[in-house]
């Protein structure tokens, strides 16, 4: 495993963007990752599709950097779980030009562990990063896929192992 660096200030924005998650259905938070970011991470204009016949609410403010640029975020309710939702593009070190597609979750969240098995069930995972931070811990998933095309899962937790975001970063 190596020690990566991680574009931040796209992390920062996606908290700050979508610190205040709506109300959400009965689909575990990994599901949602999974149907919601992976399955579109080659074209982020599927997830708009998603957002428009699941009739989320956007959000209107928009979090700016030089290295991240937001696409589109959401807010999801969903009977007892909140998720909200970000798309956008930004440079990413060894992907290059990428999409990145960012869940945030609000209570009950999972543990790490059972997020990343449940992830695992439906693609092959390979951890490449695990790195702890003062509030818990991110670990990088490499996406084993057949299109040739670098695609990346990270899952934040905090200290007590629960996912609080989840992205997925894909090579454009």
């Amino acid at each position: 495993m190596q020690n990566i660096t991680f574009f931040g200030t796209a992390v920062v924005a996606a908290v700050v963007a979508l610190a205040n998650p709506v109300r959400a259905d009965d689909q575990k938070p990994a599901d949602f990752a999974v149907t919601t970011c992976l399955d579109s991470i080659g074209d982020l204009s599927k997830v708009d599709a998603i957002a428009k016949e699941q009739n989320w609410q956007a959000k209107s403010e928009k979090e700016r950097s030089s290295d991240f640029q937001i696409k589109s975020q959401w807010d999801v309710a969903r009977e007892g779980q909140r998720f909200a939702v970000l798309t956008g593009t930004g440079t990413v070190k060894g992907l290059g030009a990428s999409n990145v597609c960012m869940v945030m979750f609000a209570e009950p969240r999972e543990m790490a562990q059972d997020f990343v098995r449940r992830i695992s069930a439906s693609v092959s995972l390979k951890v490449f990063a695990e790195l702890k931070l003062p509030v818990g811990r991110m670990d990088m998933h490499e996406v084993e896929k057949n299109d040739g095309k670098k695609t990346i899962l990270q899952v934040m937790s905090n200290n007590d192992g629960r996912v609080f975001v989840a992205s997925v970063i894909g090579a454009q």
